[in-house]
């Protein structure tokens, strides 16, 4: 639960540092501009607090490529944002970033981090379009970049044995630290009732 925490306080504290951005920009747009770093860096702060080297490495390698595959697209696209400024719109950055983020924790960790963390990264890539600095497609295709890039590096996450002592074994509970069906299941049969 601590590493839950930890990712809260990131939050907290890039939304107190982004005081300054706040002052000159509209605040959706100011949460976009901010969450897009908040999600990666909770997602390593949230590893970190696992002990999960090799989930860091995982997130490293997916962030990496994310990023690299987008900025060759803006490079060679080269489509101007819905104000006419810029050259580099597609696709979007920010949501690509958000999405790396989200995509590693949800693929790493479960549904319990996976969730929150993809309905931040969606309001990110709102934000972008109410600020009017991308469309739709540009959106999409950014987040696409963050999930496959995820979908191709990362790994669900298992506790090694030496961080095991005094745990549930991790094979016999879901994401949620629930029992498994099939392990009631087995129990359930060698337990034999009174006739």
């Amino acid at each position: 639960m601590k590493f839950r925490y930890l990712s809260f306080l990131a939050i907290f504290a890039a939304l107190f540092a982004s005081s300054e951005l706040s002052a000159k920009k509209s605040g959706f747009r100011t949460y976009g501009d901010v969450f897009q770093i908040v999600i990666p860096v909770s997602a390593l702060i949230t590893s970190l607090a696992h002990e999960d080297y090799e989930g860091v490495w995982q997130l490293t390698k997916s962030f990496a490529a994310a990023m690299a595959v987008n900025g060759l697209l803006k490079i060679s696209i080269r489509r101007k944002r819905p104000t006419g400024n810029g050259k580099h719109s597609f696709p979007s950055g920010h949501t690509t970033s958000a999405f790396a983020g989200a995509a590693y924790l949800g693929q790493r960790y479960g549904l319990a981090y996976g969730v929150p963390a993809y309905g931040a990264a969606a309001a990110v890539g709102y934000s972008r379009i109410h600020a009017k600095a991308h469309r739709w497609d540009e959106v999409i295709v950014g987040a696409g970049l963050g999930i496959l890039s995820n979908l191709y590096f990362t790994t669900s996450y298992v506790k090694h044995e030496s961080q095991n002592k005094g745990c549930v074994d991790t094979k016999s509970v879901d994401e949620f630290g629930r029992p498994k069906a099939e392990e009631n299941t087995q129990l359930l049969e060698k337990t034999a009732l009174p006739k």
